[in-house]
């Protein structure tokens, strides 16, 4: 009986050094390790690719804009000069095309300008975003030419929106930023991964 009680207060002691010693090294960095890690490259590619119907809805409005203005233009020398004959256009005509011509051209010229100097830009950035996920943040890593130019730590409930699509996980910090995490350099276990980390619908 001495001999058990002995045994017994013998790994009680054991327990209380263990609970009190702390994690090793190694230890730690296996707690540490990130769950899936991915590289983006943001370049030219794939800035158009989400830019792209942005493009084209400005390159609709520059075309339909540009003649609005110019039939309001045509229409008003007509009708002021009395070479349309009998026909005179009415006032809510011109003031449709002039208007609604001149909102497009302008908006169709101020957002294609953008695009087209955007895509500029990143051209000559050559960025990468390399992502570590944690069990409840990610580690964004900001590299340029080789440099890390920045990192960012958030956690999952910061973002305003996490979403999925064919080819990306998108994270989005605010409203008008997002970090792409693409699909195709992640095996489909890291994919059943990140689903389930950011808890996308």
């Amino acid at each position: 009986m001495d001999e058990i009680a002995e045994n017994e207060d013998l790994h009680s002691t054991m327990s209380d050094i263990t609970d009190k010693n702390p994690p090793s090294e190694g230890q730690k960095a296996e707690e540490e390790a990130p769950l899936v890690q991915s590289t983006f490259s943001v370049n030219a590619s794939t800035q158009r690719s989400f830019t792209k119907p942005i493009e084209i809805c400005s390159l609709v409005g520059m075309i339909v804009g540009a003649p609005a203005v110019l039939c309001y233009i045509v229409l008003s020398v007509m009708s002021g000069e009395g070479l349309a004959g009998a026909f005179t256009a009415p006032k809510w005509l011109l003031n449709l095309l002039l208007f609604g011509g001149a909102v497009l051209l302008g908006f169709g010229i101020v957002f294609y300008t953008s695009v087209r100097k955007t895509l500029k830009n990143v051209e000559h950035l050559a960025e990468e975003n390399h992502y570590k996920f944690y069990r409840d943040h990610v580690v964004i890593e900001v590299m340029r030419r080789g440099e890390q130019m920045g990192a960012v730590k958030a956690y999952y409930t910061d973002f305003v929106k996490l979403r999925e699509n064919k080819r990306y996980f998108l994270l989005y910090p605010s409203s008008s930023t997002v970090y792409l995490v693409e699909k195709s350099g992640l095996s489909l276990e890291q994919q059943a991964i990140l689903q389930d980390l950011l808890h996308v619908p």
